[in-house]
């Protein structure tokens, strides 16, 4: 499945860059050569739209963004769930200062 994550036009509407990204991030390499080849036909039905004279050139980039934050959160969720830290250990500081003892002033 292709999703549209972004589009950045230029100043002078000439050139647009479209960010999309796949469920399946295998399926990348045909996806980008679909693209390129539908552009013709994705213009012309952007010109039926756009009250424009003139539209612009379509350029397609992938975007990994959901899939690197997919596995950041991954990674993070494995580093949570390894942590072996007992909470009934006292902590580092704790010990240094006698357990529960008070710091004087």
């Amino acid at each position: 499945m292709l999703t549209i994550s972004s589009v950045e036009v230029s100043r002078d509407l000439s050139v647009a860059k479209v960010y999309y990204s796949l469920m399946d991030s295998d399926e990348q390499p045909e996806t980008q050569e679909a693209l390129a080849r539908a552009s013709g036909f994705l213009r012309r039905q952007l010109a039926r739209q756009m009250s424009t004279r003139s539209v612009p050139q379509l350029r397609f980039y992938y975007d990994d963004s959901a899939a690197r934050g997919a596995r950041m959160s991954a990674l993070i969720a494995t580093a949570i769930a390894s942590n072996t830290t007992d909470s009934d250990e006292p902590a580092d500081d704790e010990e240094s200062i006698g357990g529960n003892a008070r710091v004087p002033d």
